[in-house]
């Protein structure tokens, strides 16, 4: 059961790298590996919703969603925190860097996961 008591689960998945070429190949890995994990999901009746750095093109580190006043948060980082408050459960696909998270990722974490996920719990 998820948050609305609806069968399946509202699952975010969230692509940590914005690499377009390789190695390794076929690049992207990331994505090949996150639409897996989307079918998979799916298939098991969970609802999806991807978060995809490439698509998103978060400012680096620029300004997080704490930073804002409620009447000023740009509707990207709005639209990223519904999706994250609704989310029952995260899956996150990122290479490694030198035994640490993807810079992608920590840039989504640190733009909008880390408030929305302090506020809610």
């Amino acid at each position: 059961m998820n948050k609305s008591g609806a069968r399946g689960l509202n699952v975010v998945i969230i692509l940590g790298s914005t690499r377009t070429g390789g190695p390794p190949y076929p690049s992207p890995l990331g994505h090949r590996v996150g639409l897996f994990a989307l079918t998979e999901l799916s298939s098991r009746g969970h609802n999806v919703t991807v978060i995809d750095p490439l698509v998103e093109k978060l400012e680096l580190l620029q300004k997080p969603h704490f930073a804002y006043a409620p009447s000023k948060l740009p509707n990207q980082l709005g639209d990223l925190a519904r999706k994250i408050e609704a989310a029952d459960a995260f899956v996150m696909i990122t290479p490694e860097y030198n035994h640490a998270p993807g810079p992608a990722l920590v840039n989504v974490l640190v733009s909008v996961v880390v408030d929305v996920l302090v506020s809610v719990w």
